[in-house]
């Protein structure tokens, strides 16, 4: 356990030192996005590396596979971050208080929720046995292709014109 919490770790921070920033880098100066979408775009490839972890690590049958399920999973944890500030580029600098507030009750509901959906989840995957075990991450997976739903069917608010 603790080797995995120890490359889980060092998954997070090769994530969060080198390769948001370098893809960011890349996406701003070679694919010429805006800040905006350059987020967007990181956002929603952060929520299929994280549905594509949950979903390696649901449907594992050996440590091994679960381990790669993990490190995908973590490669995907910039998702909160860069929806974070995404959405405060497109709220007015005067309201972002209010929305890290929102953003953080209903992260924190989300949770909340969550905590007796995944454990009844896990209780009746030990019931059916075998793969089911992973029963909560199968879940977390289809809550991941829901949020990449959402993240592929809205539209990125245009910047507001600063030359009028």
């Amino acid at each position: 356990m603790a080797y995995l919490r120890s490359i889980k770790s060092l998954a997070a921070l090769v994530l969060l030192v080198v390769v948001l920033p370098g893809v960011g880098f890349l996406l701003i100066n070679y694919a010429k996005l805006s800040a905006r979408a350059k987020d967007f775009q990181l956002a929603r490839a952060s929520c299929v590396i994280m549905f594509a972890g949950t979903l390696t690590i649901g449907l594992s049958g050996s440590s091994a596979v679960m381990i790669l399920g993990a490190v995908l999973y973590v490669l995907g944890g910039g998702y909160n971050l860069l929806l974070r500030s995404l959405l405060a580029s497109v709220v007015e600098p005067h309201h972002r208080g209010t929305l890290f507030n929102s953003f953080g009750i209903l992260e924190s509901l989300g949770i909340a929720i969550s905590g007796p959906i995944l454990a009844q989840a896990y209780r009746v995957g030990l019931g059916w046995g075998g793969v089911w075990v992973g029963l909560p991450f199968l879940v977390g997976s289809g809550l991941f292709l829901f949020a990449l739903g959402v993240l592929f069917t809205v539209k990125l608010p245009e910047p507001a014109r600063t030359d009028v």
